[in-house]
């Protein structure tokens, strides 16, 4: 996942990312033409909801009206089919600053360019892990281990990768 590629290409790529994560993960956009573009369920009641924003220019200074737009509308989607659950809402986009005319109805992080870049060196970096062991006699607290390591676990996905905006 990067900047600059296709949308289906990203948004693909980081639902396979969080399917190889463990977690269960789905497009809900493409699949019903409404929701979010990504939706991954870290645990029980807890979901993280992104909207991939990676096409738009680097140089760009502000989140647009229409993006906070579709975020709020993808949370209310969130809402009604998940009523009772969590969602941290993520944007991931060139820019933390939001617009003069735009807003957020809930709490709304993002992830740059640089905190991907990162996500995606400490997701390779734990896949690497694997090479050196026998699969045979790997155990889940070793997996966890490597997890928390490289910046993957649960708890860590949404501190180490995203931001608070701007406004």
């Amino acid at each position: 996942s990067r900047f600059g590629v296709d949308h289906e290409t990203f948004e693909q790529a980081f639902d396979d990312l969080g399917r190889a994560l463990g977690f269960s993960a789905e497009r809900p956009d493409k699949a019903w033409g409404k929701g979010p573009d990504n939706l991954w369920c870290l645990k029980r009641d807890h979901y993280l909801l992104v909207e991939c924003k990676n096409q738009v220019k680097a140089e760009r200074e502000e989140i647009a009206k229409t993006e906070t737009g579709q975020m709020n509308n993808s949370f209310a989607w969130f809402t009604e089919n998940y009523p009772g659950a969590n969602a941290s809402c993520v944007m991931i986009v060139p820019t933390k600053k939001v617009g003069e005319a735009a807003g957020f109805n809930m709490p709304v992080t993002v992830i740059r360019e640089g905190k991907l870049k990162r996500l995606v060196g400490n997701v390779q970096n734990f896949f690497k892990e694997f090479a050196a062991c026998d699969l045979m006699d790997l155990d889940p607290a070793t997996v966890q281990k490597w997890l928390n390591d490289h910046g993957l676990s649960t708890d860590l996905l949404i501190s180490t990768y995203t931001e608070q905006v701007e406004k």
